[in-house]
């Protein structure tokens, strides 16, 4: 046996990848968006794109966050996404789009106000995004940019967890999962949020909502959740019976 290597494991630094603390992470309701620009992968594909994909970007983060700052206070430099005057409690970078994760306020009717908010101002980017593809073309003086941002949208408990790294903090929670679904579920419609806040039908209608179901959510099945109304009216007929059930 005097061939026997021994082989010495050295220990993972705490910044490495998987080294959480295991203490009991902490939970609370959250507000989750998820947002991904559509056709990103063929744009990073263009010779010398290394040059426009960091003003593209901050171009689409501007646009995001104009729509939802709702003061009057809003430069280039705060590009934090307030909301309701609250900030995140967590923003990731996801190469192609973005996680955003708001507390929930504790009250049940600023729960459904700050909601709706969210929903509102996410219409208007999406119906803005045309006019700052025009800009960036005319800017960049290339095609084939990204052609559509998509948002999703859900509420639940989140888990905080904490690194060996101070700096480092993740979230995971069934809502972040449902807001990735929810964003790449219909390419005809760029915003899509859970109905699990429980907002009446009279309210949406209103504001020009519906509620419909969601029949093959991967990982979740069927699920009740929130779309515009003349977004989801303009699909083909054949589209919305293969995706969509009426509630």
């Amino acid at each position: 046996m005097g061939n026997t290597k021994t082989v010495k494991v050295k220990k993972a630094p705490g910044e490495t990848f998987g080294c959480f603390e295991t203490t009991i992470p902490s939970r609370f309701e959250a507000l989750v968006l998820i947002f991904d620009l559509e056709g990103f992968t063929q744009f990073c594909t263009k010779p010398q794109i290394e040059r426009y994909i960091p003003r593209f970007l901050n171009r689409v983060f501007h646009l995001i966050s104009s729509a939802l700052v709702i003061d009057d206070s809003f430069n280039e430099a705060r590009l934090r996404f307030p909301l309701g005057g609250a900030l995140p409690v967590h923003i990731k970078f996801l190469g192609d789009g973005a996680l955003l994760i708001w507390k929930m306020p504790t009250d049940s009717p600023k729960k459904v106000s700050t909601f709706i908010e969210l929903l509102n101002h996410l219409y208007i980017v999406k119906t803005s995004y045309k006019d700052l593809l025009d800009e960036c073309q005319d800017e960049f003086g290339i095609s084939s940019l990204p052609n559509k941002i998509r948002f999703g949208i859900a509420t639940g408990e989140v888990c905080k967890l904490k690194a060996g790294n101070p700096n480092r903090i993740e979230y995971i929670g069934f809502p972040i999962n449902l807001a990735s679904r929810l964003q790449s579920y219909c390419r005809g419609l760029g915003l899509m949020a859970s109905a699990r806040i429980g907002i009446d039908y009279d309210h949406l209608e209103v504001l020009n909502y519906r509620k419909v179901s969601a029949k093959k959510l991967s990982g979740f099945g069927s699920e009740v959740v929130i779309v515009d109304e003349e977004d989801y009216s303009s699909l083909l007929s054949k589209e919305r019976s293969k995706l969509f059930s009426e509630v």
